[in-house]
């Protein structure tokens, strides 16, 4: 329930001249003006703001190639870890990353290796151990004896 000063506060209001009103909603829309002009200024300031954003994003850039080299060894110590854990395809594509040299130094004899414990369980990887050996891969598939 409203009080009775709120009441009269309502009253008294309704009751001013309509002056004070002009005036109420003259200050209320020279307000509003106000707002849109900065508002309108607002554009320009970001636009700045903008810029120096971007050059400071440049300067802080790391160049593609370092990227590039960070992710290939982040996927090797992941390869990596995965082969260690017994993963037969993760073992075969260590082996591929080590004779390469993605992501890691090339190292074919740690290649070789890999692809032999690969080999044990998987038949690409008895396929690519033939291909390194120099034999011929239509007999790896039949030819079991390493």
């Amino acid at each position: 329930m409203e009080s009775r000063r709120e009441k009269g506060k309502e009253h008294a209001t309704s009751s001013q001249p309509a002056s004070k009103q002009d005036s109420a909603t003259k200050r209320e829309a020279e307000s509003a003006s106000r707002q849109d002009a900065a508002t309108r200024q607002a554009p320009a300031s970001r636009r700045e703001s903008s810029g120096q954003q971007q050059q400071q994003q440049q300067q802080q850039r790391i160049p593609l190639r370092v990227m590039v080299h960070e992710c290939m060894q982040r996927w090797f110590r992941q390869t990596q870890a995965e082969a260690e854990s017994g993963v037969a395809p993760m073992q075969t594509l260590l082996a591929q990353m080590y004779l390469s040299g993605y992501g890691v130094k090339a190292d074919p004899g740690k290649g070789k290796e890999w692809l032999k414990k690969a080999a044990e369980k998987d038949g690409q990887a008895r396929i690519m151990l033939r291909s390194i050996n120099g034999k011929s891969s239509s007999t790896a598939v039949f030819d079991d004896d390493f």
